[in-house]
């Protein structure tokens, strides 16, 4: 009975220690927020004070993906992990995203709609703002592979964006490309929501 009830114990706790190094190691869905967190020197962002910004939801140009997709994680049986935001509009996601950006570098931002990328674009849609931003998600992918107790992670991250000024109806184009790796012993679905944003803060 004694030795029974050891091997229970022993099998109880062996399970429990399985779960917690797996770490969410289960194949499926899983789902994110993007946004941006960092705060900035009030001495900086006094400038800004005042100036209106209207940022239009971001156009997404990947093929092959649906519009919330994000990434995905291979695990140690070669199944998947898939990532998406929440929401399923990728697009949308970054737009607010800007939109935190620019508030907390104290300018007056809001969504605004869609844009003509062109001096007239400009003229036509800055009406209520100083400065207009819109643009294109080209890529935004992170590739991750469990090895073991280990996560690898690769994200890929390129974005164009156009900003215009209203009163030169002026148009710039501004590409934003950046490849971050990173390793995690504990992998969580925290912590690569975490990762992704960090990435956003980056670009």
């Amino acid at each position: 009975m004694y030795k029974n009830s050891m091997k229970r114990r022993f099998v109880f706790w062996a399970g429990v220690l399985l779960l917690v190094l797996s770490g969410c190691a289960t194949p499926g869905q899983k789902f994110i927020d993007i946004n941006y967190h960092r705060s900035h020197d009030p001495s900086e962002t006094e400038p800004n004070k005042g100036r209106k910004v209207g940022i239009a939801k971001l156009e997404d140009l990947r093929s092959g993906t649906g519009e919330g997709y994000v990434g995905y994680r291979i695990l140690n049986d070669n199944s998947r992990e898939t990532y998406l935001v929440n929401g399923l509009d990728l697009g949308t996601s970054l737009q607010k995203a800007f939109i935190s950006y620019y508030d907390k570098n104290g300018f007056e931002a809001a969504p605004m709609d869609a844009w003509e990328f062109s001096p007239e674009g400009v003229k036509n849609a800055a009406k209520d703002f100083d400065l207009i931003i819109a643009g294109s998600i080209n890529k935004f992918e992170c590739q991750a592979r469990k090895k073991g107790f280990v996560t690898e992670m690769t994200l890929d991250i390129d974005i164009t964006l156009y900003s215009g000024n209203a009163g030169e109806n002026t148009r710039k184009k501004i590409p934003l490309a950046l490849i971050v790796e990173r390793t995690e012993v504990n992998f969580s679905l925290q912590k690569f929501e975490h990762f992704v944003n960090l990435a956003v803060e980056d670009m």
